[in-house]
């Protein structure tokens, strides 16, 4: 029988929490965008993905935000975005066109 310390509990909660958060977060981003797209990267040694969008199919997809993952047991930990306006800003910073092609 697998039993749960308190700290366990707390810590699947907290899990639990940050995917409702996750979940939210991308939930509206695809809803809001049409053709929402991500590009992987990374930010001091940590992944990231930088993210391009478009409000609809007739325009080009443009630089929209930078998303860094801190990992901590091979889990998400953290979550730090860098949305407009200076999330944009940053992905000369990082070798990325402002404008994706198709």
């Amino acid at each position: 029988m697998c039993r749960l310390e308190k700290s366990e509990t707390i810590q699947a909660t907290a899990v639990t929490e940050q995917r409702t958060r996750f979940s939210s977060l991308f939930a509206y981003a695809f809803k809001t965008y049409v053709g929402l797209c991500t590009v992987p990267t990374a930010a001091n040694r940590e992944p990231a993905f930088a993210t391009y969008s478009r409000r609809d199919a007739n325009t080009p997809r443009t630089a929209h935000s930078i998303h860094v993952l801190t990992l901590e047991q091979e889990a998400i930990s953290r979550l730090t975005l860098f949305d407009k306006p200076d999330g944009p800003r940053l992905f000369d910073a990082f070798g990325l066109p402002s404008v994706l092609p198709d």
